[in-house]
């Protein structure tokens, strides 16, 4: 039962009523102005086209029991006419910053994402293109000479929803403690810009996000900045940049969450700006990763940056990556353990920068690589970081006890190089052992292992000669896919 001081908003209420089941409020934001300290608001089932108020108090927003609830950034246009080049809605303006983001987080040929116009048909997202030219089915392009939209895909009895609001929801300091359940959250366009991307942001500490859905934001759909959060449950899909985000979140427990189809705009994946995953977490200690699915990602699948400490990756299940399944970079003491990675285009898992991680028992299958560790020539100069760990020097790495197949002849199992040409591998990685490796029996590998002493490549063409060069894995095992053994630990 909710509380006796519940609030309720509806589609057919009225913002003057008394805000009861039986006189609910129209309005979202009304129901949070309205709203006590501690209080309940639950949004009875529809659309709520609107961005809400920021939250400065504890409240918990969540949706009526079996009913579904968007709140979306978009409005619906109906004014079209048809053009020469397709159908075209008159004098439009961008409501969006078109120069707020840094170029560099675009890759070179995308540069287009940094624009945050979204459109959907019938809720299919249209593709914008950067000049009137190139409009063909499924595109749109907006035109500031003209002050015209125009859209390439007939709008005619159709419904067509235009973005025009950048941010749905921040919950700022004096919020702690609140809770957001069950609400869908859809085509709001923030900016591509660190502190401004989330479509939703939560500022204050202790906050529970659980059974939402993030989807179609121009750049991030969840960013956390507070610590002890919970994050579970949730569905993060077709966002522009990342499904989710973090900063300075310690203590995060992000869990049974499903993150697919992220990075729709086509962001960078590498560079000084890049942060296109599934979901990337930075600056942060102590946090659980668990049991969440990675699916499709046009990126990263997860992606720890930036002097991540303390963090246990586990359980999760990470397929299809358009880059490193989990990407562990700049991090300290971190755990990935019990995890499933398959084919990702670059590696299943990359360490980069980080010490003491240690990878058990996961299972790497189909990956362009299975797993890497690199370095550069990256050094932190935070004290406070170094001293709790987080020194971006690649160091005490372990990769143990994991099962790793492999299906293609341009696959490796390992890859290792500091790329500043200093260390040898010995020097990054502590022990490589206890592996299983897999692969077809009559399949030939182009190479096993690239394993780089300073600026010497070194091509380990066979699995025994890597054992015999590197003195690493001598109680691994390389066998035929058909194998029935479960694990190297403990058999």
């Amino acid at each position: 039962m909710p509380p006796s001081d519940t609030l309720y908003v509806a589609l057919d209420g009225d913002d003057a009523g008394a805000g009861s089941l039986a006189s609910p409020f129209r309005t979202v934001a009304q129901g949070i102005r309205q709203l006590a300290p501690g209080g309940t608001l639950i949004l009875r089932g529809g659309t709520y086209r609107e961005a809400l108020p920021n939250l400065s108090k504890t409240v918990t927003l969540q949706a009526y029991p079996d009913e579904v609830v968007w709140i979306k950034g978009s409005v619906v246009i109906t004014d079209w006419k048809n053009v020469e080049d397709g159908w075209a809605h008159a004098n439009w303006r961008s409501p969006f910053c078109q120069t707020c983001a840094n170029p560099g987080i675009a890759r070179s040929d995308r540069q287009i994402a940094l624009s945050p116009e979204q459109v959907f048909v019938d809720g299919i997202p249209l593709e914008q293109v950067g000049q009137r030219g190139d409009l063909k089915h499924g595109t749109f392009f907006v035109d500031p000479g003209r002050a015209q939209l125009i859209v390439a895909t007939d709008p005619t009895d159709r419904m067509v929803e235009v973005s025009v609001r950048e941010t749905a929801l921040e919950i700022l300091r004096g919020a702690e403690g609140s809770v957001i359940r069950g609400i869908g959250f859809a085509h709001f366009s923030p900016r591509a810009v660190g502190g401004f991307s989330g479509m939703v942001k939560g500022d204050a500490d202790r906050l529970t996000f659980e059974g939402n859905t993030f989807a179609h934001s121009a750049a991030v759909g969840l960013n956390i900045y507070g610590t002890d959060a919970i994050v579970r449950d949730n569905l993060f899909a077709q966002n522009g940049l990342a499904g989710f985000g973090s900063w300075r979140a310690d203590r995060l427990v992000l869990s049974g969450n499903t993150f697919r189809d992220n990075n729709h705009e086509g962001f960078a994946t590498w560079g000084d700006f890049a942060a296109a995953a599934g979901a990337k977490l930075t600056r942060s200690a102590d946090v659980i990763i668990r049991n969440n699915r990675f699916l499709r990602n046009r990126a990263h699948g997860l992606w720890l940056d930036l002097s991540m400490t303390r963090a246990e990756i586990f359980g999760n299940e990470v397929y299809d990556s358009h880059g490193s399944g989990i990407f562990v970079e700049l991090a300290s003491h971190v755990t990935v353990l019990d995890n499933q990675i398959a084919r990702s285009t670059e590696t299943g898992l990359l360490v980069s920068g980080s010490n003491k991680v240690i990878a058990r028992n996961n299972r790497l299958a189909g990956n362009g690589i299975a797993f890497s560790v690199i370095d550069d020539a990256r050094i932190n100069s935070d004290r406070a970081e170094i001293a709790d760990g987080s020194d971006w020097v690649t160091r005490g790495v372990e990769f143990l006890c994991n099962i790793v197949r492999i299906d293609d002849p341009a696959q490796k199992a390992i890859f290792v190089r500091d790329f500043s040409g200093e260390k040898d591998a010995r020097h990054m990685i502590s022990r490589v052992d206890r592996n299983l490796y897999t692969k077809p029996a009559e399949l030939k590998l182009d190479a096993f292992a690239e394993v780089w002493n300073g600026t010497v490549q070194v091509i380990h063409a066979t699995f025994r000669g890597f054992q015999q060069s590197t003195r690493m894995g001598q109680q691994s095992r390389l066998e035929p896919v058909t194998s029935q053994r479960p694990s190297m630990c403990g058999a």
